[in-house]
């Protein structure tokens, strides 16, 4: 009984349906505490409800409650047990990027030295190292825990190890979309997409994500069609999932959007790319999807000659990507954006504006050591400070130019 109580609270967590699922692994967390000696039982629960903190916007109680249960486990237990590496790699799937390699990789250590036989566990910490590497842009070593991963959950039957192996065919997909490697993402992709289909049935969020990276295979390889019934099946599922406002709904409208732009339907991808910012905006989400979506907008507008929306478009994009960047990290998002910004200044002959706007491209071009890029962009200031007659900046940019 207690195993299908948990198992309908796992299927709540993995719904997305967090507070029902805290709401009942806290119910089994004080079963277990009263009536039960089983430790480890109690440690796997105790982390399953630090996760979903984590999920429900909590990360330092998930975080605090994971690093309590750390402690005692470290001391009855010894830092080489099973549940030391569970609750390491719990941690790290918390953290983020640099923290949670490292925790992770301690995990892993453990599990390899001492529990080699937990193949399972094994396989799952290798795919969470991968996701950790993809983020990060390390896509090669990514693509080799994905791999890992895959060869081990294929040897199990289960319907975790099913999960996992869904799960790591989906993330290989898409560092092969990161790679450009186009038809082994296909492939990955697919058959992903036939084991989720084959555990959930074909109207599951978790479709939907494979669906939405078909859709992005579809659209590089130039079948705009075929993506956008990709994207639009999975839209059908997040709405029906998650609601109107979901932040997935947002992505899968993005996703529309950049397909009618190809088509040149320029009306439904105003309509789309709208839509998907309100719900990024009223979510209060600054990622790297809700600035390319800013200045995707920017560029429609361009395209029609409204500069003034174009103007707040790329204006938003190019806050919000300047607040992301990172040395080698959306610097060329950022420059583009700047460069349009200038562009537009310079059609309202707002001059101090557009050579402000240039400036910071002249900037990012030098911090990244792009020549050809810093030398169109002084060209550019050049002609700028011309039509303001001011020769001594021309004669000092000049001199510049020559340096570089």
């Amino acid at each position: 009984m207690g195993n299908n109580i948990e198992a309908i609270a796992d299927d709540y967590y993995n719904l997305g349906k967090y507070e029902k699922s805290l709401s009942i692994y806290q119910r089994i967390l004080d079963n277990l505490m009263a009536k039960s000696k089983d430790s480890r039982k109690i440690a796997m629960i105790m982390n399953k409800i630090a996760d979903t903190k984590c999920r429900l916007g909590f990360p330092r109680d998930g975080l605090k409650l994971h690093q309590q249960l750390l402690e005692i486990l470290m001391k009855n237990d010894g830092e080489g047990s099973l549940d030391v590496a569970i609750t390491y790699n719990c941690i790290g799937v918390a953290y983020h990027e640099e923290q949670a390699l490292h925790f992770l990789m301690k995990s892993q250590e453990i599990l390899l030295k001492n529990h080699s036989s937990e193949e399972e566990l094994i396989a799952a910490n290798y795919y969470d190292i991968a996701q950790v590497l993809k983020v990060k842009g390390e896509p090669q070593r990514a693509l080799s825990y994905y791999q890992q991963a895959i060869e081990i959950a294929r040897k199990h039957k289960k319907r975790g190890s099913k999960t996992l192996l869904a799960s790591s065919l989906h993330g290989l997909g898409n560092i092969y979309i990161d790679l450009m490697n186009l038809n082994e993402a296909k492939t990955s992709l697919k058959e992903s997409l036939n084991i989720r289909i084959s555990l959930y049935g074909n109207k599951h969020h978790e479709v939907a994500k494979v669906l939405c990276s078909l859709g992005i295979v579809a659209y590089l390889e130039g079948n705009y069609v075929e993506a956008l019934d990709y994207h639009k099946k999975g839209l059908e599922i997040r709405i029906n999932t998650h609601g109107e406002s979901h932040s997935e709904v947002a992505r899968s409208h993005q996703h529309i959007a950049m397909v009618y732009s190809e088509l040149k339907n320029y009306q439904d991808a105003l309509k789309n790319y709208k839509k998907s910012l309100e719900i990024y905006e009223a979510n209060k989400i600054k990622t790297v999807d809700v600035a390319n979506n800013c200045k995707s907008l920017g560029e429609l507008y361009f395209t029609q000659k409204k500069y003034h929306e174009a103007m707040g478009y790329y204006i938003k994009g190019f806050e919000l990507f300047s607040n992301l960047r990172r040395p080698g990290y959306l610097t060329l998002e950022t420059f583009e954006c700047s460069s349009q910004i200038a562009k537009l200044f310079q059609i309202q002959e707002n001059y101090t504006e557009t050579i402000h706007y240039l400036t910071v491209c002249l900037e990012l071009a030098e911090t990244e050591k792009r020549k050809k890029e810093a030398q169109e962009i002084i060209l550019k200031m050049i002609h700028v400070y011309e039509l303001q007659n001011d020769f001594t900046s021309v004669e000092r940019l000049s001199s510049k130019l020559k340096q570089i």
